[in-house]
């Protein structure tokens, strides 16, 4: 077998594999949600498609190889169940149920015209490039499919996409952003296995194999990123491990396949300097795998570790006052003092609770509710709240807060994740020191900055910084009570908003900025 036939058999197996996981985790993420029924088809369609293609080009006679590319029609249904799913995803499929309906039934009556009329749709198969069979089209109505399925029935849930997304919300946006990039880059590749089917042999169809990644990742990933109210974000990691798995098998596959052909192509090589190659590539990958799951495993066991000591100190205090109050001895003022104790305790209790909780609505998509806000307001309100940390702190707080920014947001999740930015400046920045918050609308976005001549960040902890449970060394000597959450959290919250947040710092003892965009209202 051609080395290059080999390879395209290989990587059309592997995409049906690939393609059928997807279908069953899509499905099972929520098998009551119409657009992960949709889409799950839609994948599954695909492993259809690639487990014929992969058969079909390696059988010698034309008709049979024609009658396995029959089962190719599974590509109208491509188009049809992503259609589905976009409307689905839009909210709009009950208002569109007519011309669904239309869709589906040209379908299906153009699936049991070409299964009655295989002349229709292609030819016996044709020897071409590297291929023993590959496919000729139909002398008649081959282009009736390719005009529907590739052309008509895709610019129409563009367009859809198009007008939905003038009126979306962030979260919609986000989902249509993932949609046009699987068009973009699917259809891009996707397309270029067909080109040799009209005998135009421009690019190599062996490109044509990255379509299910292209196409289908994005998809799935729009649909279970906010899908993710009902399961544990186990579910979220399983889907990372997964594609991990599958690429770590890609690459031995292909290794092992490079192993046989330099075997055929070079009989005087050593079989072992192959063999040794293929396990340092692998071990390699593994070795790279399991550091990155032991580096978060660590990370967790530092986490329960702090959350454990925190909650220890406020109720032991809970405990000394109740016991002090239970002394008969005990005085008036001595029993305010300890009252006061326990409303502190409780209250510090109340706070990590809460942050906690911040941790947990940020991974599950938990819902918001929007309203117009003026971002300069929430700031001038926060900093009045952090006065007195301001004047302890010794530092210097200038504030440039422009009119009009307004932007669109729950207020009671951004609150505290703009009071957490703030809060870094002030307990990061030395006495004396100083902070300089400014926020402006710029164009579409209102731009939120806030700069301190702090402790700085070292330039390796800078791509860390946003990642759950990370602390900076130079941090943890400054406060010993932070978590590593709060701004992995605020991360999340703005990145919900359709927001972004970035850090600048040239270096330890150097301050650092950070930058906060969201959509203006």
């Amino acid at each position: 077998m051609e080395f290059q036939l080999l390879i395209h058999t290989v990587g059309s197996i592997i995409s049906a594999i690939f393609s059928f996981g997807l279908a069953v985790f899509t499905y099972f993420n929520n098998p009551k949600k119409t657009a992960n029924i949709m889409l799950s088809l839609t994948t599954a369609a695909a492993g259809v498609f690639y487990i014929s293609h992969a058969v079909g080009i390696n059988i010698a006679d034309p008709l049979a190889s024609r009658s396995v590319f029959m089962w190719n029609l599974s590509i109208i249904f491509i188009s049809v169940f992503s259609a589905h799913t976009v409307l689905a995803v839009i909210g709009i499929q009950h208002k569109r149920k007519i011309i669904l309906g239309a869709i589906y039934a040209v379908s299906l009556i153009l699936l049991v015209f070409y299964i009655t009329h295989p002349d229709a749709f292609l030819a016996p198969s044709e020897p071409k490039l590297f291929f023993p069979n590959y496919y000729e089209a139909g002398d008649s109505y081959h282009w009736v499919m390719r005009v529907i399925y590739n052309f008509l029935i895709p610019t129409y849930f563009l367009i859809e996409m198009l007008l939905a997304y003038r009126k979306a919300d962030f979260i919609l946006r986000n989902r249509l952003k993932y949609f046009f990039l699987a068009m973009l880059l699917g259809y891009s590749t996707g397309f270029l296995p067909v080109l040799p089917i009209f005998n135009v042999f421009v690019i190599n169809p062996n490109w044509g194999l990255f379509f299910v990644f292209f196409f289908a990742i994005p998809f799935v990933y729009a649909v279970v990123n906010y899908e993710l109210l009902d399961i544990r974000l186990v579910a979220k990691k399983a889907f990372v491990y997964g594609l991990i798995v599958a690429g770590v098998s890609a690459v031995i596959a292909f290794l092992n396949l490079g192993s046989s052909f330099m075997e055929n192509a070079y009989p005087n090589l050593p079989a072992w300097i192959l063999s040794v190659a293929v396990a340092i590539v692998a071990s390699g990958i593994g070795t790279f795998v399991w550091k990155k799951m032991r580096e978060t495993d660590i990370l967790k066991y530092e986490f329960i570790t702090i959350v454990t000591h925190k909650f220890r100190t406020p109720l032991t205090r809970i405990k000394w006052a109740a016991e002090s109050i239970s002394e008969r001895d005990c005085s008036t003022e001595r029993l305010q003092h300890n009252v006061e104790n326990i409303r502190e305790a409780a209250f510090r209790l109340s706070e990590l609770t809460n942050t906690l909780i911040g941790l947990t609505d940020s991974e599950t998509a938990f819902s918001y509710t929007l309203r117009r806000i003026d971002l300069s307001g929430l700031l001038r309100e926060l900093a009045r709240r952090m006065e007195k940390k301001i004047l302890e702190k010794n530092v210097t707080v200038d504030m440039q807060a422009g009119d009009g920014c307004f932007i669109s947001a729950d207020v009671r999740r951004l609150r505290p994740i703009v009071g957490v930015i703030l809060e870094n400046a002030v307990i990061y920045t030395p006495s004396g020191g100083k902070i300089a918050i400014a926020v402006q609308k710029r164009g579409r976005e209102v731009e939120l900055k806030v700069s301190d001549t702090g402790i700085g960040i070292k330039k390796e902890d800078v791509p860390r910084i946003f990642t759950k449970f990370f602390r900076a060394d130079e941090a943890r000597k400054v406060d010993t009570e932070g978590f590593g959450i709060g701004l992995y959290i605020a991360k999340e919250v703005i990145r919900r908003h359709g927001g972004k947040i970035s850090v600048f710092s040239e270096g330890l003892d150097k301050g650092s900025v950070f930058t906060v965009t969201l959509p203006a209202a």
